[in-house]
C-alpha cells in the first residue's frame, strides 16, 4: 500500500515537471494558484507542505500570491501579511490581511478584480468553500479600492462574472 502509493505521489509530481523524495511524498502536495500575467490571471503549479489544518494550508496559497514569481505582476501588495484564517460551518471561509492590501493596493477597477479573483480563484480551486469574506486588521471590508463591493461573501459565480469566464 505505502509503495502504491508512493508511485502515485511520485507519478503526480513528475507529471508538473517536479522531483520528489519519498519525504516530499508523504508531506507536499501539488496546488494551482492563479497570477497575473499581462492582464489576465492564469493558473500556476506550486506545491505545498500539506498541515493537517487546512487554515495553514490556505495561509500557506495565501502568502504564495503575495511572494508571486518575478514573471508574473504581483496581485497583492509585497508588504501584505495573513493575520488569520477562519472557516465557519457553513465553509464561509474568512481572510484577514493586515491593512497593507488596502493601503499599499495600487488601485484600479481592473487591477482590484485580479486582487479579489487570485485571491478566491487560489482559495476556490485547492480547498473546499462555500464563499469567501476578506478582511483588513480584523474588520470585513466593504471594498478593497473602492470598485467590488464586498460586503456580501464572494462566491464563484461572482468571481465568474468580475473576470467574464464561465467556470473556475
Amino acid at each position: 500500500m505505502k509503495s502504491k502509493r508512493f508511485l502515485t505521489a511520485i507519478l503526480l509530481l513528475l507529471s508538473i515537471g517536479q522531483i520528489a523524495t519519498s519525504e516530499a511524498a508523504d508531506t507536499d502536495k501539488s496546488i494551482t494558484i492563479f497570477l497575473d500575467r499581462g492582464g489576465k490571471l492564469v493558473p500556476v503549479a506550486a506545491v505545498l507542505p500539506w498541515t493537517k489544518h487546512p487554515e495553514e494550508r490556505i495561509h500557506d496559497a495565501l502568502e504564495l500570491l503575495i511572494l508571486s514569481d518575478k514573471s508574473y505582476t504581483r496581485t497583492l501588495p509585497k508588504e501584505t501579511k495573513v493575520k488569520r484564517i477562519f472557516i465557519d460551518a457553513a465553509k464561509v471561509i474568512y481572510l484577514d490581511f493586515s491593512g497593507e492590501l488596502i493601503k499599499n493596493h495600487p488601485g484600479g477597477v481592473w487591477t482590484e478584480v485580479l486582487t479579489v479573483s487570485s485571491i478566491c480563484k487560489t482559495i476556490f480551486a485547492n480547498f473546499e468553500a462555500h464563499s469567501i469574506r476578506i478582511m483588513a486588521d480584523g474588520k470585513e471590508l466593504k471594498t478593497l479600492a473602492g470598485h467590488l463591493d464586498l460586503t456580501a461573501p464572494i462566491t464563484r459565480e461572482r468571481v465568474e462574472l468580475w473576470l467574464g469566464e464561465e467556470e473556475i
